[in-house]
């Protein structure tokens, strides 16, 4: 089992995964702390109450986890959406929290403590890292090198956004509602 994660999952590549998680973690943690002004927040709650459905489910969340980590997986313009992405995730908590008169660093932080925050940003911070990967094989001309290993995380990420998406809901009628 060592010898496989080790062939799939070089120390290149462990290495960059690492960096993409911080990295999403910290963009993310600068959208929250984001100071926005009434017309702002309120611009960016009508947004999101647009975008989420009504009747939200598990498999809302995750179809809508999934093709945002599939996205991801593209070069580069992966990279770019993920970074806009995060960031106005950030800005999402910031607007909340501004509601309640909270931190939306600190809602962010909370919400940082939860397994489905955890299993969204390792499988956004895998995607991204196999993107750069991939990016990198097609300059090689080694694109084959890739295939297994962009398959293996797109099975991950099929499965940690499922998981997650149950456990988020869970948290959403135990919290939320």
């Amino acid at each position: 089992m060592k010898t496989w994660l080790k062939q799939f999952f070089p120390k290149q590549w462990k290495n960059l995964f690492f960096f993409n998680l911080f990295l999403l973690f910290f963009i993310g943690l600068i959208g929250s702390s984001v100071s926005l002004k009434s017309n702002e927040i309120n611009n960016i709650l009508n947004q999101v109450n647009q975008i989420i459905p009504k009747d939200i489910n598990v498999i809302s969340i995750f179809l809508n986890n999934f093709i945002i980590a599939l996205i991801m997986i593209i070069p580069i313009i992966g990279l770019l959406f993920a970074i806009t992405t995060i960031y106005q995730t950030g800005l999402v908590f910031a607007a909340a929290a501004s509601i309640e008169n909270l931190s939306g660093t600190l809602l962010y932080v909370v919400t940082a403590l939860t397994p489905f925050f955890w299993l969204e940003f390792i499988t956004y911070a895998a995607n991204i890292t196999q993107g750069i990967f991939i990016f990198l094989a097609l300059l090689k001309k080694q694109l084959t090198n890739e295939i297994t290993r962009t398959i293996i995380i797109i099975t991950i990420s099929f499965s940690f956004l499922f998981m997650g998406s149950i456990i988020e809901m869970f948290f959403i009628g135990k919290f939320i509602r």
